[in-house]
């Protein structure tokens, strides 16, 4: 029923910390790395490297996502052809 009287994703704390007292590091880029974490780089050809990774690791996701749906409509279809092909003998 529309938006909650508080604020909506407020940083938490550790955030905060995070963005006062940043790591010393050169990285100006960052993308998913699979695994939960970040892949960082320090320059764009580097960044496009880890985007490309990212990229096959999704479609890869997506690949075994669709060969399982497959083999589960697959199963429920042959299912389907015993339970007819029982209530035909009966």
């Amino acid at each position: 029923d529309g938006l909650p009287p508080g604020p909506i994703s407020n940083p938490g704390i550790d955030s905060l910390k995070a963005v006062a007292n940043p790591a010393d590091s050169d990285a100006l880029y960052f993308v998913a790395d699979g695994t939960g974490g970040h892949a960082f780089a320090n320059s764009y050809a580097q960044h496009q490297q880890n985007v490309a990774r990212w990229r096959q690791i999704e479609r890869e996701r997506a690949q075994a996502q669709a060969d399982a749906q497959a083999e589960a409509d697959a199963a429920a279809a042959r299912d389907a052809l015993e339970a007819e092909q029982a209530a035909e003998q009966n």
